[in-house]
């Protein structure tokens, strides 16, 4: 009998993939063309999302509080 273990004996039943993780969402966004600011509708290359959450709207460097 070999002394090799069969990697089933490592594989947990927990190791399942989990339905419950939200897909990434950017925080940046560059647009060689520009794109709308959400708060002021200035056309620029550089955003960043307003409140740093999901859902929040993307803004130029003037608009976005750091």
């Amino acid at each position: 009998m070999s002394d090799d273990a069969s990697l089933d004996g490592f594989e947990s039943t927990a190791a399942t993939e989990s339905d419950d993780a939200d897909p990434a969402v950017s925080t940046y966004e560059w647009s060689p063309a520009g794109g709308e600011c959400a708060d002021c509708g200035a056309s620029v290359e550089r955003r960043w999302r307003a409140d740093g959450e999901r859902d929040g709207g993307l803004v130029c460097a003037d608009c976005k509080e750091w």
